[in-house]
C-alpha cells in the first residue's frame, strides 16, 4: 500500500512517497523578538546547515549543526529589525522560511 502525504506550509516542499515528513522543519517564533528555535522530524538527518540572511541576501549566519531532539537555538538579537530567510540544508533538501526579526 503506497501512501503518501503532503503538508502544507507558509514555503514550498516537495514530498514524495518515501519522504513522508521524514524531513519537516518548525522555525518559531514567527515574528521573534531575537531568539529563534529551530525543530527537525528528520529521522536520517545526523546534521544540517543552516543559512540566515537579511533581507539584500547578506549572509549573517552560517551554521553546520547536529540535530537534536531538544532542538536548535539562534540569537539574532545582535541584528536589525527586519525581514530574514533562514535556509535549512537536510540531505539533498532545502527549505526557506521568511522570519520577521522585530
Amino acid at each position: 500500500n503506497d501512501r503518501f502525504e503532503i503538508v502544507f506550509t507558509n514555503s514550498v516542499t516537495t514530498t514524495t512517497k518515501n519522504q513522508i515528513l521524514q524531513d519537516n522543519v518548525t522555525v518559531y517564533p514567527n515574528p521573534t523578538d531575537g531568539i529563534l528555535r529551530m525543530q527537525t522530524t528528520c529521522s536520517a538527518c545526523e546534521t544540517i546547515n543552516v543559512r540566515i540572511m537579511d533581507a539584500f541576501g547578506k549572509l549573517v549566519i552560517n551554521e553546520k549543526r547536529t540535530t537534536d531532539a531538544a532542538g536548535m537555538t539562534f540569537d539574532l538579537s545582535h541584528l536589525p529589525k527586519g525581514i530574514y530567510m533562514v535556509e535549512v540544508l537536510m540531505l539533498d533538501k532545502v527549505k526557506t522560511v521568511r522570519v520577521v526579526l522585530q
